[in-house]
């Protein structure tokens, strides 16, 4: 990965960041999401806690639990402390339902 690679996947984040405070509407939150999945391949590893949240919340995209866990977790690999509590709570809600008799995926 080269530097410039790395900035754009920056630049790319920023941009994501910008549309999902600045508008409410569906079809800027799906750019949002689809510029998040641009900046992780880019290397911007911040754009795994972008991509967490909105799979948690199903801001562009369907909510996923298990997808936000996933990317949670990698977040909070590179030093995101929000994103690690936030996985910590993640998992134990995951091991609740298992116990409960839920199926995790359905939520």
């Amino acid at each position: 990965m080269t530097i410039d690679q790395s900035n754009r996947g920056e630049a790319l984040l920023i941009e994501a960041g910008a549309l999902l405070r600045l508008s409410s509407d569906a079809r800027s939150h799906e750019k949002a999401f689809a510029l998040a999945q641009r900046a992780v391949l880019a290397g911007a590893m911040g754009g795994h806690a972008m991509l967490a949240h909105m799979y948690e919340r199903g801001l562009g995209t369907r909510r996923h639990l298990p997808k936000a866990t996933r990317h949670y977790a990698l977040a909070a690999i590179h030093g995101n402390a929000k994103a690690d509590r936030t996985w910590g709570w993640l998992m134990a809600l995951e091991g609740f339902l298992w116990h409960r008799g839920d199926a995790f995926s359905r939520y």
